[in-house]
């Protein structure tokens, strides 16, 4: 157990945040997503607190990995796993913006998360960013092209090819209705103008 300088309320406090997380762990694996997310927030309550206060800002530390203390590192690691559970648990509720806003808070405690970097270009593709959420996957592969992760993000790019495919085809066949529809109301008109022109002249 971290001794936080001898502070016993950062101790409970890190030890109630742990029990909260590991609450929200389990129901997420029964699949219970909206208590996961509620447990995560309330560890995330008692966290977000500790990372403010912890002895770094009083010993006069810059906050950064390097000069991090121990306990601001174990915080600052438990908090990326919370924001990156809850952007699992929004994926699998299919609220995208929430995944890429989650995602994001992840990725601003460590950029080279590889889970984070997925989810976000996963919630993008969904919303239908597919020019932004392939330049995120691209460089996740190109940066795991032989890690355990390559054959997902690779099915992912595919499908979102075929999406973008299916969303250009969609709207090029509405342009061409509403061509056609534009044609036919000329070609009505041109006949309107006939009718008035033949029944005018006698």
């Amino acid at each position: 157990m971290s001794s936080f300088n001898g502070s016993v309320g950062h101790e409970k406090k890190l030890e109630t945040a742990k029990e909260k997380k590991e609450q929200a762990d389990k129901a997420f694996q029964a699949s219970d997503l909206p208590v996961a997310l509620r447990y995560y927030h309330e560890a995330l309550l008692y966290l977000k607190g500790l990372d403010s206060n912890t002895t770094d800002v009083v010993a006069g530390n810059s906050g950064d990995q390097a000069t991090m203390s121990p306990e601001k590192k174990e915080i600052s690691a438990i908090i990326e796993k919370v924001y990156s559970n809850m952007c699992a648990c929004h994926i699998k509720q299919g609220k995208w913006q929430r995944a890429v806003e989650t995602a994001d808070k992840v990725l601003a405690k460590n950029a080279d998360n590889v889970k984070a970097q997925f989810r976000k270009g996963k919630a993008l593709g969904e919303l239908g960013f597919f020019e932004k959420a392939t330049v995120i996957l691209e460089d996740l592969l190109k940066n795991n092209e032989n890690g355990p992760d390559a054959p997902a993000i690779k099915a992912e790019l595919q499908r979102f090819k075929i999406m973008e495919r299916e969303v250009t085809k969609k709207a090029d066949t509405k342009m061409r209705g509403f061509l056609n529809k534009d044609k036919s109301l000329l070609a009505k008109e041109d006949e309107s103008v006939k009718e008035a022109t033949i029944s005018t002249v006698s």
